[in-house]
């Protein structure tokens, strides 16, 4: 999902849209683990560590950041890209039950601090305290 008129950005179209999807997803999708059949119990999203909206997005939704693939892109205007990867399980289920996060990671919100021996922005910090999943 692209918003690339400045004019439409931030004023949360693109959430709607996702929240919209989702729900429609999920009521169409069936779920393997219920059905014992085909389908999915978790949507995955992938984004630019530096597309802030994008992952702003994504939280507003519901998804948890899961995993960070370092030189994942090769972007032709910018060379090697670090990958978010971001999942949200389907509602009454969790990724932790589902087998996809061994445990949570949190996105160190900080610009600046990138150096030797320091988390920069775009990296992740696995964290050892409790997950308590988003309300659904």
């Amino acid at each position: 999902m692209l918003i690339n008129s400045p004019a439409h950005a931030g004023k949360g179209y693109a959430t709607e849209a996702l929240r919209a999807y989702l729900s429609t997803y999920f009521a169409n999708v069936p779920s393997p683990t219920i059905s014992g059949g085909l389908g999915f119990d978790y949507v995955q999203a992938e984004t630019d560590a530096d597309n802030i909206a994008s992952q702003k997005v994504l939280l507003k939704c519901g998804f948890q950041l899961v995993e960070t693939l370092a030189n994942a892109f090769d972007s032709p205007t910018l060379g090697l890209r670090d990958t978010l990867v971001y999942k949200i399980a389907r509602p009454g289920m969790t990724l932790e039950s589902l087998g996809q996060v061994e445990r949570p990671v949190r996105l160190l919100e900080i610009m600046g601090r990138a150096g030797p021996g320091k988390l920069g922005y775009g990296e992740v910090e696995k964290v050892e305290d409790e997950f308590v999943p988003p309300v659904q």
